[in-house]
């Protein structure tokens, strides 16, 4: 560690040249780094959480907090090609062949925005496929709280629908509404998503389409955490 804040402080005056890159989960990417000098490698969304590669190619030091890795080659290293692969804290892995080229420091951001952005998308629809069971089943776990309505309240949506609300679930970014909805005309009607669908509705199931009068059947309305 000693060795590490020596190279830190003979390079930190040395002017740093940036390298970016945009990765996919998975890619391997070739960058050019200093061999005599610390150079330092960093992920854009996210944070660097271990790092594997064979024993004695560099000296490192990785922070944490940041993620970020500052890296050194060993002197046995200084004229090889250093092999090394990231895993990020989202659970993505990347792999680096480090060249030596430059003179000067250097800084290698991998830009993983687009990773990330698939990675939250996947975590939604995840959280919304299991609201949906958790509402089916009609009871709570432990990611998923239930909140029993004690007054139903109704509404009436084109004078032939009453809408009962009877639970709502609670999830991390979204919440789940259980709904029966009844047929309150003197003729059968075709419901449609839209006929129970608000501007806030992410998700919505409905349990049957065509309702006799006075039939119902059940909606799960999924949206949003205000």
């Amino acid at each position: 560690m000693k060795k590490l804040l020596i190279f830190m402080s003979l390079t930190i005056s040395s002017s740093i040249f940036a390298q970016d890159f945009v990765v996919k989960d998975g890619q391997t990417i070739d960058a050019l780094i200093s061999s005599e000098n610390l150079n330092r490698i960093y992920l854009k969304d996210d944070r660097i959480e271990s790092i594997k590669a064979l024993e004695g190619q560099f000296q490192s030091q990785h922070d944490a907090q940041t993620g970020e890795l500052y890296l050194k080659p060993s002197l046995a290293y200084q004229d090889k090609p250093i092999n090394l692969f990231l895993t990020s804290e989202q659970g993505f892995s990347y792999g680096l062949t480090l060249k030596h080229g430059s003179k000067s420091p250097q800084t290698i951001m991998l830009d993983n925005s687009q990773a990330y952005s698939a990675n939250k998308s996947l975590n939604t629809q995840n959280e919304i496929h299991e609201l949906l069971n958790q509402m089916y089943r009609g009871q709570g776990n432990d990611d998923f709280a239930r909140q029993a309505i004690n007054v139903e309240g109704l509404s009436t949506i084109r004078n032939e629908i009453a809408i009962s609300h009877q639970a709502n679930f609670w999830g991390q970014d979204y919440m789940g509404e259980v709904l029966v909805i009844t047929n309150d005309s003197d003729k059968t009607i075709i419901l449609h998503e839209a006929d129970v669908a608000d501007k806030n509705t992410a998700a919505l199931v409905l349990l049957s389409h065509e309702l006799e009068p006075e039939q119902y059947t059940v909606a799960y309305r999924v949206k949003r955490h205000d």
